[in-house]
């Protein structure tokens, strides 16, 4: 397999034994913030993209779309090509939280500065098991889902919830599998940490919130294909205010 590294990163890594985000922090750039208002905020999107070889080969990174930027700018780069032109994709774990930390304020209409504790805290809480906690630290992450954000007028409640949720994951360095499928349904959100892996169902109260998600996983048997990992798997079921109020409340659903 070939493929792109970053030698910076790698040289760091190994002056300092230790892996840290060595690329995002020398790799960052002043006019990101400026391009956060006209990127997908489906994150995802750039992991499979296709550009003209024209356009990518001749264009000024001012005069482009996100796509140009990002890969100019490194956030991106060249995953394929055929004869109809390249395919771009984020290129590891690392720079994909970076993008996501700088999506993270405009997608909540908060400061950087706001929610940076935050994200901290949920981590580790998360990452520990303090799951009391971390519910009421992702409650003030999401006290409220913005209306006036273009992006998410056009989604339902509950796929505006279920982005800024991933978005959040992403951002502190969770990596995130949206709607999983699997033979029985479709997962919301899968959460891989080092000790935990969390399958999480997302209900709006008016749609038979704790009860309805905590019966669709244990029925569809949600926890099961990941029973094999060593890491422990615990199920939550999460009930949303349907009226974009945030998180109500969740609940850990108990393994039949």
């Amino acid at each position: 397999m070939i493929d792109v590294y970053n030698p910076y990163s790698l040289v760091n890594a190994l002056n300092h034994k230790r892996l840290r985000s060595y690329w995002a922090s020398s790799g960052a750039t002043s006019l990101l913030p400026k391009f956060v208002n006209d990127m997908e905020l489906h994150l995802d999107y750039f992991d499979h993209c296709s550009v003209l070889r024209g356009i990518l080969e001749t264009s000024d990174v001012t005069g482009g779309g996100p796509e140009l930027f990002l890969y100019q700018s490194g956030y991106i780069t060249i995953k394929d090509s055929d004869e109809f032109g390249y395919i771009l994709g984020i290129p590891n774990e690392e720079v994909r939280q970076a993008l996501n930390e700088m999506v993270l304020p405009a997608l909540t209409m908060r400061r950087q500065g706001d929610i940076l504790s935050l994200q901290a805290n949920l981590y580790r809480q998360l990452g520990t098991g303090m799951l009391d906690d971390a519910k009421k630290t992702l409650r003030s992450l999401i006290a409220d889902v913005p209306y006036s954000n273009k992006k998410l007028a056009s989604m339902d409640m509950e796929e505006r919830y279920r982005l800024i949720i991933s978005t959040i994951l992403n951002a502190i360095g969770i990596r995130v599998e949206v709607e999983r499928m699997l033979a029985t349904g479709r997962i919301d959100l899968v959460a891989w940490l080092s000790r935990y892996i969390y399958v999480i169902e997302l209900k709006l109260s008016n749609n038979g919130g704790i009860a309805a998600a905590e019966q669709q996983i244990t029925t569809c048997g949600y926890t099961e294909p990941f029973k094999g990992d060593t890491r422990k798997v615990v199920g939550l079921a999460v009930e949303l205010d349907s009226e974009g109020k945030g998180l109500i409340d969740w609940k850990v659903v108990e393994e039949q």
